[in-house]
């Protein structure tokens, strides 16, 4: 699939949390992508930021979710970009990390707005009319991280077998999840030699998060990068 630069404008803004926006983008071009993949906007001359497209395609609009951290001069320089009312330079669709092959069962992880990725998959998976169990593990620090379960609860619904493994790190009183990190409840649910043999699936966050989970698993079987990610290509590793 070639790759595509183009303007794009920004149809609207909206607050999911006092830190996370989910963003929809009006492209100039019609581009094709595959569920999965990502853009990336241009925020300086030579410096591009990576987002998940967290949409189908041959949508009106592309749809992204974006954390503020004002810490940061790139994400201060981006959000007063899309504050700006000015036209975006863009380009997709990159990365590897795409539905392929039949109807199987499937793990997916993913942390903090990782969740955006996991979305365009689970609603590709929605229109296949996907019959096998998908389990979904969702970590956050707290529950304000976990900013879309609205949209989960509708996959529920629409999927044949689709469990929801909600994790927190600060929970609240009366919270009915996994508390701990992601580690701690994989190395729970993956506790016998071999038992994660057979899973493949997809993993989005951070580096750290990624090649945690990986060593934790594939100590208990899993086949090295059985489980899909970005970070095998920007942040790799060898498996020897």
């Amino acid at each position: 699939m070639n790759q595509v630069v183009c303007n794009a404008k920004v149809q609207k803004l909206e607050a999911l949390t006092d830190n996370v926006y989910r963003v929809f983008l009006e492209l100039e071009n019609n581009v094709n992508f595959q569920p999965g993949q990502y853009m990336e906007i241009q925020v300086a001359e030579n410096h591009w930021q990576a987002f998940s497209l967290a949409c189908l395609p041959n949508k009106d609009a592309i749809e992204l979710h974006i954390q503020y951290l004002p810490a940061r001069e790139n994400s201060v320089a981006l959000f007063s970009q899309l504050n700006s009312g000015n036209p975006l330079q863009v380009r997709l669709a990159l990365g590897e990390c795409v539905l392929k092959g039949e109807d199987r069962p499937l793990t997916l992880v993913a942390a903090g707005t990782g969740f955006a990725q996991i979305k365009a998959l689970i609603e590709s998976m929605i229109e296949k009319k996907w019959q096998s169990p998908i389990n979904l593990y969702w970590a956050a620090k707290n529950l304000e991280g976990l900013y879309d379960l609205a949209t989960v609860q509708t996959w529920q619904k629409q999927l044949a077998d689709f469990t929801l493994i909600s994790i927190l790190e600060e929970p609240p009183k009366a919270w009915q999840g996994e508390v701990g990190r992601v580690t701690d409840v994989l190395a729970n649910d993956y506790d016998e030699a071999n038992s994660a043999a057979s899973l493949e699936g997809f993993i989005c966050g951070s580096p750290n998060m990624v090649y945690a989970v990986e060593d934790l698993l594939m100590a208990q079987g899993m086949r090295p990068r059985a489980l899909l990610s970005d970070v095998h290509a920007y942040a790799p590793r060898s498996y020897e």
